[in-house]
C-alpha cells in the first residue's frame, strides 16, 4: 500500500513530535503492509517556500538515516499539504512543494468553512499554473457537509479527491462517514490516505481500518485508491478519471 497523506515528519507541524514518534509511525506502516509514504507536512506561508523545503528535507533525511540503520525497505517521498487561500495568487513557484516533484498538489481548505466561489478561484489558479490539485479530506469540510452539491463544481474541474480512512470507519462522525460513502458510490474518490498525525492517537494503521470499511467497497476499488493511483502520483503519470456521478 501507499500512504499518500501522512504527517509523519517530526517537529515540523502538528504531526509526529519527535523522531521516535516518526519511527513508530514507520513501524506501524511496515506492519500494515505500507511500502511507500508521501510525507505531507502542513504548509501555509507562501513567502517561505525555500526555508520550509530546506527544513522539511532535513527532517526527511534524518528519518531516512534512521530507517537505513534499521535496514528498513520503507520508502519515503517528499510532499506537503498546501493550505489554500487568496494569497495563492501572489505565491511564488510551488514546484518544490508538490508530491514527489510531480505536478500533483495535495491541498486543503479551512475545515470550519470557506466561500465556495473563492475556493474554486484558488483551485483555478493551481490549474492555471499546470498543477493537478488533489483535495484532501473533502468529507471533513463544514462547507461540503452543509451543501454537498458544492463538490460537483470542484469535480467539474477534474481535480482529484482524497478521503481519510478514519472517515470510512465512522471515526470522524456520522456526517463525514455518510459523505465519504456517497462520494465513493459516485466515483468521486481517487485516494484513501491515513492523514496520520500520531502513533498513539491518530495512527497510519490503514490495513486495520479497511476491515471496518463499508461492505460495498470491493477489493478492486481498494487496490486503485490505496495502490494504483498513489503510485501514478509518485511516478508523475496521468490518472485517468472514472465517470463521475453527481451529488
Amino acid at each position: 500500500m501507499v500512504d499518500m497523506h501522512c504527517h509523519i515528519l517530526h517537529g515540523i507541524d502538528d504531526g509526529a513530535r519527535t523522531i521516535d514518534d516518526a519511527l513508530s509511525l514507520c513501524h506501524i506502516a511496515q506492519r500494515q503492509g505500507i511500502t511507500d509514504i508521501i510525507v505531507t507536512p502542513h504548509f501555509a506561508d507562501y513567502e517561505k517556500v525555500e526555508s520550509f523545503v530546506r527544513y522539511r528535507d532535513n527532517k526527511l533525511e534524518e528519518l531516512k538515516i534512521e530507517l537505513e540503520a534499521e535496514e528498513s525497505e520503507l520508502r519515503l517521498f517528499a510532499g506537503c499539504e498546501l493550505y489554500l487561500d487568496e494569497i495563492i495568487f501572489s505565491a511564488p513557484d510551488l514546484d518544490a512543494v508538490t508530491l514527489n516533484n510531480s505536478r500533483y498538489m495535495l491541498c486543503e481548505f479551512s475545515l470550519s468553512g470557506f466561500d465556495c466561489d473563492e475556493a474554486l478561484s484558488w483551485i483555478d489558479e493551481l490549474i492555471r499554473r499546470d498543477y493537478v490539485p488533489i483535495l484532501a479530506h473533502p468529507e471533513r469540510y463544514e462547507t461540503f457537509l452543509r451543501v454537498p452539491e458544492f463538490i460537483n463544481e470542484f469535480a467539474q474541474r477534474n481535480i482529484l479527491f482524497q478521503v481519510n480512512a478514519d472517515s470510512l470507519t465512522g471515526g470522524n462522525g456520522k456526517k463525514c462517514f455518510a459523505l465519504a460513502c456517497e462520494m465513493l458510490r459516485l466515483n468521486l474518490v481517487d485516494f484513501i490516505g491515513s492523514d496520520a498525525h500520531s502513533p498513539k492517537y491518530r495512527p497510519n494503521d490503514l490495513l486495520n481500518k479497511t476491515e471496518y470499511f463499508p461492505d460495498f467497497i470491493d477489493n478492486e476499488t481498494l487496490e486503485k485508491l490505496l495502490n494504483e493511483n498513489p503510485e501514478l502520483v509518485i511516478a508523475d503519470r496521468k490518472i485517468i478519471l472514472p465517470e463521475r456521478g453527481v451529488i
